[in-house]
């Protein structure tokens, strides 16, 4: 989050792999974070953004900003046990 408040813009590909324990932490999930993530890419540039689901629907509210947010998304997911591992890739 540090580096995301500081960064300047210009970036093609920005990951985002962040996890305390099995979750991203709350200030990673904020469209605050994510409308600075949409704002350090480059047109066309991608996002990686990794998430750990362990509830149906509990990812909805953070896929929703991102879906209003960028042009496109791609969704990989990898079933684990009790969770799901969702990996979503977008486009600006």
């Amino acid at each position: 989050q540090d580096f995301v408040q500081h960064a300047k813009s210009g970036y093609d590909l920005i990951c985002v792999d962040v996890f305390v324990e099995a979750q991203v932490p709350a200030e990673c999930r904020t469209n605050e974070f994510i409308k600075q993530l949409h704002t350090l890419l480059n047109k066309d540039g991608k996002l990686i953004f990794n998430f750990m689901r362990f509830l149906p629907g509990e990812h909805l509210p953070l896929q929703t900003y991102f879906n209003s947010s960028f042009s496109s998304v791609d969704e990989m997911t990898m079933h684990l046990g009790d969770a799901d591992n969702v990996v979503w890739i977008f486009t600006k």
